[in-house]
């Protein structure tokens, strides 16, 4: 053999060189990302080493950005109905809507809403001639309406159905001597009196 001979022996490698790679993946996301199996809470760096086709080192560094979203509350009272985004809402209750944040995530808003009715009494009134209210003599039958705010400061509406009889004025005159019973009252002197604002006694004592 030619090496027993001490002639030369030439021997050729034939070397393809792998090289190990490092990828960086570039992600933003709201509350949470997966990778890999792995949820993600907070924004930070982190690798996960694979192997490639050739058998290397392949390196890949996520570089996570997480947004949060957002739950913002209104507490609002209002009388009767409330408009919210072009809806309205006439009863008390807790309504949501989701937005899209300035930074891409959900921005939930939760409207507590408490709704005070208005409230309309009526009030029937018979009276005689006049009637005194809120500070206005009125003289004739009808309807008549104040408008008040109740402890919610929500209107509160009373109706005055309003009956109006005039009175009459009827006299009787009497001669008795020394008194008069009448209606249950003894008379001794002399006069004229009103009795219940419609009838006029005359009484004559001799």
């Amino acid at each position: 053999m030619g090496w027993l001979l001490g002639c030369d022996s030439i021997i050729v490698l034939d070397l393809t060189i792998h090289y190990s790679s490092i990828n960086n993946l570039n992600v933003s996301s709201c509350d949470s990302y997966e990778w890999d199996g792995v949820s993600y809470y907070s924004s930070g760096s982190y690798t996960n080493l694979y192997s490639d086709i050739n058998g290397c080192d392949s390196t890949v560094i996520l570089n996570l950005i997480i947004n949060n979203s957002s739950i913002n509350n209104i507490n609002a009272i209002s009388c009767d109905s409330y408009s919210w985004d072009g809806i309205m809402y006439d009863s008390t209750g807790l309504y949501t809507h989701i937005y899209n944040g300035s930074n891409g995530c959900d921005s939930t808003v939760v409207l507590n809403l408490i709704i005070h009715n208005s409230s309309i009494n009526d009030i029937i009134i018979s009276a005689c001639d006049s009637y005194s209210w809120d500070g206005i003599t009125y003289n004739t039958s009808g309807t008549y309406i104040n408008l008040y705010s109740d402890i919610n400061g929500c209107d509160s509406v009373v109706r005055l159905e309003l009956t109006m009889n005039n009175s009459s004025t009827n006299n009787i005159s009497v001669i008795a001597c020394d008194s008069y019973d009448w209606d249950g009252v003894t008379y001794h002197l002399s006069g004229l009196y009103n009795l219940q604002c419609i009838i006029v006694l005359q009484i004559i004592l001799v």
